[in-house]
């Protein structure tokens, strides 16, 4: 049960938002003793409300006195309120496919991400009068924990275009994306992110062989009914064969990650490959396919050459990027 200060009753765990039970969370892990020497928190900045930062890292500070803590995260909020650059690695992908990390310097200004020039920041921002102006940021309702951790990264050039990613919403507890779990992903994000809510959602949908438009015709209806008082741009993409066909639109990246040739699939029309994700599967041989592993895919992959031959994709960038109505692309 929860009680806050200005509650008339307690609050069961099923009744409070998912970034007040992962908050909770998180604090328990560094707020309790233990006889461990270290702690990882990874991005602690997903589900909670940018506010609520402030408090965590101020529990980082008085934890580490005590006990080793690594934190991985994608937020340049959460690095600002720590303000120690002398304390953050910075991981790059390089040329030939490795990962570097550097330390960066200890100074403010050496700090990417407080350099809105930086190509390496992972928000494009700008200073004006001593005020932060974001960015517009978009939101994605997607149906799992590959595509949370995978989508990201190939729209990470929308950047220079002034929009970011700024989160991904799935179903808890491995639930189906359905019409109604979507409705409910849209208004959480609206309402637990004020007064800063996204500026867009995009409703991704997989559609397996179905008709785009038919599969997609339920959620197009709940937009118009059921959140209608959503002022932001909603729109819908699909994916034909589920995410895992995009990996496979750019096939010369996905050849170099997998270190092998493709086999019998014909990558030049992904959106049509039968059941990409077994293929995925069968082509990494001993290396088990996770979520984490799509992600490193994701990241190799070319968006402008993916875009080219998956029509799913190019609609899915269009609607994130380039769309404000509230259509499905065709």
């Amino acid at each position: 049960m929860q009680s806050e200060p200005g509650l008339q009753y307690p609050v069961h765990q099923m009744g409070v938002s998912g970034g007040t039970l992962r908050m909770l969370a998180l604090m328990t892990a560094l707020l309790t003793e233990s006889e461990k020497n270290l702690i990882g928190v990874e991005e602690p900045e997903n589900y909670i409300h940018p506010a609520a930062l402030a408090s965590f890292v101020e529990h980082l500070r008085e934890a580490r006195n005590r006990i080793q803590i690594m934190v991985t995260t994608h937020s340049p909020l959460l690095l600002d309120y720590l303000n120690e650059p002398e304390a953050v690695r910075v991981v790059r992908r390089g040329d030939d496919g490795g990962r570097r990390s550097s330390r960066t310097m200890p100074k403010a200004s050496a700090a990417p991400w407080k350099n809105p020039d930086s190509a390496s920041a992972p928000i494009t921002r700008r200073r004006d009068s001593g005020r932060i102006d974001v960015t517009k940021r978009v939101t994605v309702i997607a149906s799992g924990e590959t595509e949370r951790r995978a989508i990201p990264h190939p729209v990470a050039h929308s950047q220079d275009r002034g929009i970011v990613i700024d989160g991904v919403r799935i179903p808890p507890r491995q639930q189906p994306l359905d019409i109604e779990t979507a409705e409910k992903l849209v208004k959480a994000a609206r309402y637990e992110n004020l007064p800063t809510p996204p500026d867009k959602f995009v409703i991704l949908v997989d559609v397996d062989r179905a008709d785009p438009q038919v599969a997609t015709a339920p959620f197009r209806e709940c937009i118009s009914r059921q959140l209608r008082d959503i002022a932001a741009p909603i729109k819908i993409a699909w994916a034909q064969q589920h995410l895992e066909s995009w990996c496979f639109a750019d096939s010369e990246n996905l050849r170099k990650y997998l270190g092998r040739a493709l086999g019998s699939v014909d990558a030049s029309r992904p959106d049509l490959i039968d059941n990409p994700k077994r293929h995925l599967k069968n082509l990494l041989g001993s290396r088990v396919y996770t979520a984490r592993v799509s992600e490193d895919i994701a990241r190799a992959l070319d968006a402008g050459t993916a875009a080219g031959r998956s029509p799913s994709f190019r609609g899915f960038l269009d609607s994130a990027i380039d769309g404000d109505g509230r259509t499905c692309p065709a």
